[in-house]
């Protein structure tokens, strides 16, 4: 599987890419323990009738961070690690159909158990923090992790382990994907350490963070749509359900079980490569 995410990059130091890891170690612990045990930002929470949501302000100051050592310390460009202007129209637009899809599987798994649907009265009565906890994640927790994990970190292992423009074999995909998903869902065991979890469970979100980060970057491969990804991933993240009853492993089933079709059914869409877009307008 050959992929245009591949070629445009630069290969950056060891020292850069223990940097990414060690910052976003460190935000996530600060983010947690410090800003939100203080309840940091709070009150703009409030104010915004839930419209503006701490994890979203406190996500920016990490992205920010990252950004600096990606950006600044390596250099590279926005488009190094997949931020292309020519991918948001197409990501937006295949990103509403595939929430109306997921909702539409939703509705026929209600009906099959309850017999009837009702609208989820949290649209009704709190929108603002249904759309603000949707935000906060698509702009702060998604785009923060997948620039990270998927955008930077899966190509530069790609060139570490060998590959190349002219060189893309299954192996050198196979180790980047799986290296760089490896220390996405490691990334995670501070926090989970931290919150006393028992050690079933830590293993079980290690490995769902595990399965969904390798998912996560061969959709990335696959369709060369890092925006597309984002919003995938502040989908599974946020509750956004049209219906009542939802039980909490129904959504992220679905979207993960339409993630996998996509993989196998995306060269029907026949949706223009942002790559080839991207150096048609340059």
């Amino acid at each position: 599987m050959s992929s245009h995410i591949f070629n445009n990059t630069k290969e950056v130091s060891w020292n850069v890419i223990i940097g990414v890891v060690i910052a976003f170690v460190a935000t996530s612990l600060f983010n947690q323990f410090v800003l939100a045990r203080h309840k940091v930002f709070f009150n703009v929470h409030g104010i915004t009738y839930g419209l503006i949501h701490p994890v979203l302000l406190y996500t920016l100051i990490a992205l920010a961070i990252v950004c600096f050592i990606i950006f600044g310390w390596a250099r590279l460009k926005p488009r190094d690690v997949g931020c292309l202007t020519t991918a948001l129209k197409p990501a937006l637009m295949f990103l509403f159909g595939f929430w109306i899809v997921a909702q539409g599987c939703i509705a026929l798994i209600l009906l099959f158990r309850t017999e009837t649907l009702e609208w989820n009265i949290a649209w009704g009565q709190g929108w603002p923090a249904v759309i603000g906890l949707f935000i906060a994640y698509l702009f702060g927790t998604a785009i923060y992790e997948e620039i990270a994990f998927r955008g930077f970190m899966l190509p530069q292992l790609y060139l570490k382990f060998g590959g190349s423009t002219a060189n893309q074999t299954r192996k050198h995909l196979v180790y980047a994907i799986l290296a760089s998903q490896i220390v996405f869902s490691l990334v995670h065991l501070p926090v989970l350490i931290y919150d006393k979890l028992s050690f079933g469970i830590i293993v079980a979100r290690l490995g769902a963070c595990l399965f969904l980060g390798i998912i996560m970057a061969l959709i990335y491969i696959r369709t060369s749509n890092l925006f597309l990804v984002v919003g995938i991933h502040a989908l599974i993240d946020t509750k956004t359900g049209l219906f009542n009853g939802i039980e909490d492993w129904m959504e992220p089933g679905v979207y993960t079980l339409l993630m996998i079709i996509l993989l196998i059914v995306w060269p029907i869409f026949r949706i223009r490569n942002p790559w080839i877009a991207e150096s048609k307008v340059c």
